[in-house]
């Protein structure tokens, strides 16, 4: 087997094809992009301000420990940068000596909310009830800082929520003195529990990233063809090698390992080497290099599996093989925002199933969330990567295994 690996690492370099469009293209493609998007860079970006309607449900009656006396909504925005709208037309008043609010709020009832919502005089509604919240907006996903800005506010409330209404639970128990309730309730620190990176925010606000995300997914997948040119000189009926190849005495199963295990290291080098020129290009890979190039590697695996079940499927016909091998991933690519960002939201809205399984979405997601360092929506995103590739190898083993050449 070792001298099949060997001679298929000189194969693959003796192949012109892979020469000019594994290497050069990649290369040039990322270069171009490059330099077309580094315009929309700025380090001028600003966490935008969140227009929302408050509408209160508390039954205040019916909270017999006076919890609300100590701690509420009210309080709350007191405590944050929040500020009253006089009307939805007017901008707030720039103040060098007070912090700009992240969110600019009226309270009304539902359905002048529901009006307000409709108008797009407000980015949402939020409905308080004692402990518990929820915003409901028109479009989270076209909004999606401003969702992510209000969501993290709403959970610290409803975190501090929790504090206070242990600490009342403690004044009933006897354990604490109810003159000492008003000292420990305005103890708690609740800036701390939505405060924002702000440099880490400003870079996944700039506009350029999510073309950059999509793009470095869409590089790290293009390899598909280059799976698919295992399968097709493994099979006999798709290519002249494969002929040649199928009247020797070394099984189906060693074939196809000597044959993949060259073109999956080549192209996890190449990938590395593309990660290199991204993150000296300043493509907002600046957190978590080493998660981010696990990422890469792992979407360049999903891209070569991909690529030997397209083979094993419809490896007969050369052209259907390269047609299919290059016009997934610029389908991929496409729905991931590569070409226009709108059309990821409008994907995420109407087909979410699209974005579930796309692994260069996932791939650009991946990379926003590290950029924003989100560990905990990151792994999720790889975890969908890695099942895609487990499906597309699941898939080529079986497509392999009912032909009647051989058994893998």
């Amino acid at each position: 087997m070792l001298n099949a690996i060997r001679h298929n690492f000189r194969a693959y370099f003796r192949a012109r094809d892979n020469f000019i469009w594994n290497l050069i293209f990649p290369f040039a493609y990322m270069a171009i992009f490059l330099m077309a998007m580094h315009s929309l860079g700025t380090d001028n970006l600003e966490l935008p301000v969140v227009n929302i309607a408050i509408v209160d449900e508390t039954n205040y009656a019916a909270d017999e420990t006076g919890l609300h006396n100590y701690f509420n909504f009210d309080i709350f925005l007191e405590s944050i940068p929040a500020e009253e709208a006089a009307d939805w037309e007017s901008e707030p008043k720039d103040d060098a000596s007070k912090e700009k609010p992240l969110l600019l709020y009226k309270k009304t009832d539902k359905a002048t909310a529901s009006e307000w919502l409709k108008q797009g005089k407000t980015f949402a509604t939020v409905y308080v009830d004692a402990g518990e919240l929820h915003f409901e907006a028109m479009d989270k996903n076209a909004g999606f800082d401003k969702s992510m800005i209000l969501d993290r506010i709403l959970n610290a409330y409803e975190q501090n929520y929790l504090n206070s209404s242990l600490i009342m639970d403690r004044v009933i128990s006897g354990k604490i003195s109810p003159e000492d309730v008003e000292r420990i309730t305005s103890s708690i620190d609740i800036s701390g529990a939505y405060t924002m990176n702000e440099q880490a925010r400003s870079k996944s606000l700039n506009p350029s990233n999510v073309y950059y995300y999509a793009m470095i997914g869409y590089i790290a997948f293009f390899p598909v063809v280059s799976g698919a040119n295992v399968v097709a000189k493994l099979m006999a009926p798709y290519s002249s090698v494969a002929l040649r190849n199928e009247v020797s005495p070394v099984s189906k199963r060693k074939r196809f390992i000597s044959g993949f295990l060259p073109v999956l290291l080549i192209h996890c080098l190449l990938c590395l080497a593309f990660f290199a020129v991204a993150v000296m290009a300043g493509a907002g890979l600046e957190e978590n290099l080493a998660l981010s190039a696990l990422t890469m590697l792992t979407t360049t695996l999903a891209a070569l599996f991909l690529g030997t079940a397209v083979g094993s499927l419809f490896g007969k016909s050369r052209g259907a093989l390269m047609a299919i091998g290059i016009s997934v991933p610029l389908f991929f690519g496409f729905t991931s925002g590569m070409m226009q960002d709108s059309i990821r939201n409008l994907i995420a809205e109407k087909a979410p199933w699209i974005h579930a399984i796309n692994p260069i979405g996932n791939t650009s997601n991946a990379l926003y969330f590290l950029n924003v360092e989100n560990l905990d929506m990151f792994y999720p995103c790889l975890i969908r990567i890695l099942l895609f590739a487990l499906a597309m190898l699941l898939i080529t083993v079986f497509s392999l295994r009912r032909t009647s050449y051989a058994s893998l």
